[in-house]
């Protein structure tokens, strides 16, 4: 079920090893939190209008992270964030606009 919760996060742009060729979106445990997000729900971000990335939302460790969607890759979530011009270390408003 799909469900529209238009909830605003802050997505941390961040490299996924030390060469910085891979990028991915970290997540604060507090917004985790108040918008009741679960490990592994889908969710579809919209990154400060500039982009839409889908995702898994990950929560092990205390680091949550959006994981690539089970089509989607590390490869084109990096590719669609660097189109729009992020890159590791930037803090971007983003609004979850659905999750399953």
């Amino acid at each position: 079920m799909n469900q529209s919760i238009h909830g605003r996060i802050v997505a941390h742009i961040r490299r996924l090893a030390a060469d910085g060729v891979v990028l991915y979106i970290r997540i604060k445990a507090e917004d985790v939190t108040r918008l009741r997000l679960n490990h592994g729900m889908h969710v579809v971000l919209d990154v400060g209008g500039k982009c839409v990335v889908r995702g898994i939302v990950k929560t092990t460790n205390d680091n949550p992270w959006l994981a690539p969607d089970v089509d989607g890759s590390n490869a084109e979530i990096t590719e669609t964030l660097r189109k729009a011009g992020l890159d590791h270390g930037d803090d971007i408003e983003a609004t979850i606009v659905e999750h399953r």
